[in-house]
């Protein structure tokens, strides 16, 4: 479970009630999730976020670019608008399956900028399992309309920085399974893009009415695990 900064905290069981109710996100939660809220902070920024109306109004079932959100997140959440490398022995170049395909409508840079934020993975760990990036978590995610047009500028902006550099710092490796013969494919180190990731919770910050406290809990959000323990994918 996430935490960042010393903050004056209520108990998790009134943190949930209180969310809860005034948010009414109770039919989100994902039974397994861990929903022990440890800071005041928490409430405020969930409330803010939960003001916003989901994804799944942005799904187009056709004729726009899609982006790929990987089914198994650690420490942080992969989603690119490319689809990352893969090749086996067996069925050669294709779309791995740790990959979900979605479809927006465009420009699908803020989505890929806003899934691969803290503010999201904040949002994923709080409501969901810390563990599996699935489908009703993706669509459920509270991000429009842009109410300010300087907004989705800037992170069509940002998403291309993200990608370049998410890109730039990945290795291409080789493994052997029985089941498909040789297989080769890229993996991403998006720790080293989390500089990159803070400019993009900057800007929804702003998005989202989110206090200057605020947005340095979310900077900060699980930040021992994130910066110093190495996960790829």
């Amino acid at each position: 479970m996430g935490q960042a900064l010393n903050q004056s905290t209520r108990s998790g069981e009134d943190c949930e009630f209180t969310v809860a109710k005034l948010i009414g996100f109770s039919d989100l939660l994902d039974t397994s999730a861990h929903r022990t809220f440890r800071h005041i902070l928490e409430t405020d920024l969930l409330k803010k976020i939960f003001a916003k109306s989901p994804l799944a109004l942005a799904i187009s079932p056709s004729g726009a670019k899609p982006i790929f959100v990987r089914r198994i997140a650690h420490y942080y959440i992969k989603c690119f608008d490319f689809v990352p490398y893969f090749c086996s022995e067996r069925d050669g170049m294709k779309k791995s399956e740790d990959y979900k395909e979605y479809v927006f409508s465009a420009p699908i840079e803020p989505y890929v900028a806003a899934i691969n934020s803290s503010a999201f993975y904040f949002y994923w760990q709080v409501l969901f399992d810390a563990f599996k990036t699935g489908k009703l978590c993706v669509k459920s995610f509270p991000l429009l309309p842009f109410s300010d047009a300087s907004i989705p500028v800037a992170l069509i902006q940002k998403a291309g920085e993200l990608m370049r550099d998410i890109k730039q710092n990945a290795n291409r490796l080789k493994a052997e399974y029985k089941a498909t013969g040789a297989v080769e494919y890229d993996q991403f180190f998006p720790r080293y893009s989390k500089p990159i990731m803070d400019e993009i919770d900057t800007v929804l910050a702003g998005h989202y009415g989110f206090t200057p406290e605020e947005l340095d809990f979310i900077l900060n959000y699980d930040i021992k695990y994130r910066i110093t323990v190495a996960i790829a994918a």
